[in-house]
């Protein structure tokens, strides 16, 4: 159904506001390491005082980290920790799939106010200099392949992170296009199936 700002009603009990009356305010911190690891800290917060329509502060810390097999090959990881304050909504919440999260899952499948996540990849090339050129808009330079795996869970409750039959894992391969858009940019274009 429509929100009540797109001509439709919202089903009773729903929460139908648009996120475009939050004011979020954040920022972001990120700490690169030699050797191809990275931590960051993002903070997000909004409050009623400010026009929101709603009061929250949500903070994560995401830890990467890529290790060299050979000139193509590597192993890389990552650790997602998040949590957010109490009352907010779903669009707000963390998400446990995703293609950001564990792909197995939908970005609806598994929503909540605490989210710890790892997942690991090992990337073997297919190709490199392809030097293809697809009409202009995107010329690929290196194809890849991705056997990878996602282990996480999403709670309201940060102490139920411990409950290990709350996890969700998947395993699955991808496929990678290294290249730029319109020659330029760099850009990295994903295909996964996880199950």
């Amino acid at each position: 159904k429509l929100r009540p700002e797109f001509g439709g009603e919202a089903p009773s009990g729903e929460f139908a506001s648009s996120l475009s009356n939050s004011v979020p305010i954040g920022f972001s911190i990120q700490r690169v390491r030699d050797g191809g690891g990275s931590v960051d800290l993002a903070v997000e917060g909004s409050h009623t005082r400010m026009g929101a329509d709603f009061s929250y502060i949500k903070g994560v810390i995401t830890a990467r980290r890529e290790w060299r097999l050979g000139p193509h090959e590597s192993i890389a990881t990552r650790l997602i920790l998040g949590t957010a304050s109490t009352g907010l909504p779903d669009q707000l919440k963390y998400a446990l799939g995703g293609i950001d999260g564990a792909r197995g899952f939908s970005k609806e499948d598994l929503l909540g106010r605490n989210i710890l996540l790892g997942t690991g990849e090992y990337r073997v090339p297919v190709h490199e200099d392809v030097g293809l050129n697809l009409l202009g808009l995107f010329v690929v330079n290196r194809m890849q392949m991705v056997f990878f795996g996602d282990i996480g869970a999403v709670t309201e409750r940060m102490e139920d992170l411990e409950t290990i039959g709350l996890y969700r894992y998947d395993v699955g391969l991808g496929f990678r296009l290294h290249g730029a858009w319109a020659g330029l940019m760099p850009a990295v274009l994903r295909l996964d199936a996880a199950y």
